[in-house]
């Protein structure tokens, strides 16, 4: 897959104009199934909340193959390469898939870095997937994995006088990195302080889906934030809602937006990708992070004399509990 990709991050076409939720029902399910050719989906709080895929997810994604739809997966998770992310769903048992069909964030970040013809080191906080995107394109890297070796007491340490910085790193990316920790906060600030160093987040996601109420995984979102505050400016931000993602399937698969879904489980990142990439509609399931009174709560935006356009892209088309919702009221559909 090549493909160039334009200095786009922040730039937005905004679908309008918005329209109040509705909870998804067998007119709904069959005007989509008669007007959708392609279908978007995230992947967790979608299809599964891992290691368990999610009632009805499978059976969903295979009906729409019979029908001859086109399936393509986008996850900010970049903690999964394309290859990882293609096995998990074989290993559920959705088959049928390439890794065409497939975009992440770590396979996002290394196409982005080659496009722009980066030849520097990459100072990483992130995870081992990172690393393999990289390697495929032979950029350099530093910065994964666990640090407790070299300091193994950050209360202790002293940073000015012992941090050595690479002359080498001319980026520092922020990923979702369970070693997060202060002295990667150092290590990534001092570099990105630097004028001629990039700063740019795989996403900005707040937390991740776990299919329980009572356990808050923090999300990439929460380290962005942090070096954000540290470095004193925005990164370039490669995933969703940004449009990043579609780009690259639009041009490759040459698809129409307009006969286009997106189906997620977070208002702000899946559902106002729909918005902010004139898809032709939008659903959101209530498997992950998001529920109907949060939806709710968005759509009052609509309603308001001084309507707040960010927030509206949060308001997706039509909602359902789940994909085995949908999948039940398209299951004699031939």
């Amino acid at each position: 897959m090549r493909f160039i990709l334009r200095n786009f991050t922040h730039f937005t076409r905004t679908k309008m104009p918005f329209k109040q939720p509705n909870r998804l029902t067998q007119e709904h399910a069959n005007s989509l199934i008669d007007n959708v050719d392609n279908f978007l989906f995230d992947c967790d709080g979608v299809i599964w909340n891992w290691p368990k895929p999610i009632e009805g997810a499978v059976e969903f994604i295979n009906k729409l193959k019979a029908l001859n739809k086109k399936c393509f997966f986008i996850t900010n998770n970049s903690t999964k390469t394309r290859e990882m992310v293609l096995n998990l769903l074989a290993k559920i048992g959705i088959t049928n898939v390439t890794l065409d069909d497939i975009v992440c964030t770590s396979w996002i970040l290394a196409r982005y870095l080659k496009s722009i013809d980066f030849k520097d080191k990459v100072y990483v906080i992130g995870s081992s997937a990172i690393a393999t995107e990289l390697d495929n394109v032979s950029i350099k890297h530093t910065g994964i994995g666990p640090n407790h070796e070299q300091i193994p007491d950050p209360g202790k340490f002293d940073y000015a006088s012992l941090i050595k910085l690479d002359p080498e790193v001319k980026c520092v990316v922020v990923a979702f990195d369970h070693y997060f920790n202060y002295p990667k906060m150092v290590i990534g600030t001092s570099y990105a302080r630097r004028k001629d160093c990039l700063f740019i987040a795989t996403n900005d996601d707040a937390q991740f889906p776990t299919g329980t109420s009572h356990v808050i995984i923090p999300g990439t979102g929460s380290f962005v934030n942090a070096m954000k505050t540290s470095i004193g400016k925005n990164p370039i931000i490669l995933g969703k809602p940004h449009r990043t993602m579609w780009e690259v399937l639009e041009k490759v698969h040459k698809l129409d937006s307009n006969r286009s879904i997106i189906i997620g489980d977070r208002l702000d990142t899946d559902i106002a990708l729909a918005a902010n990439c004139s898809l032709g509609y939008s659903l959101a399931v209530l498997s992950g992070v998001s529920d109907e009174e949060m939806i709710q709560d968005y759509a009052k935006s609509l309603e308001s004399d001084k309507l707040n356009s960010d927030e509206a892209k949060c308001v997706p088309d039509y909602y359902a509990e789940n994909l085995g919702a949908f999948e039940k009221l398209i299951r004699n559909h031939n």
